[in-house]
């Protein structure tokens, strides 16, 4: 087993640089060439995604609602 030292500064540079792509766009983490396994976005990005989510769920819910007074009860209960 080896093991690898490296310098403090040498991994926050790193960060940093990280850090820094984020801003301009997504970092995809991945394992090997093509596995990806985690998305770095800032923070406002992130927030950004929950509430498109959030909107589309409420707009999803909507829909269904429209949906289910569209249809007569008997009906209804055969689809269930």
């Amino acid at each position: 087993m080896s093991i690898t030292v490296l310098p403090e500064d040498e991994i926050r540079n790193w960060i940093m640089s990280i850090l820094k792509q984020v801003k301009d766009e997504p970092v995809y983490v991945a394992r090997g060439k093509d596995k990806p396994i985690a998305v770095l976005v800032t923070c406002e990005n992130y927030k950004a995604l929950m509430e498109r989510i959030e909107d589309l769920e409420d707009v999803l819910a909507m829909l269904e609602a429209e949906r289910l007074e569209a249809i007569d009860y008997d009906e209804y209960i055969r689809q269930r």
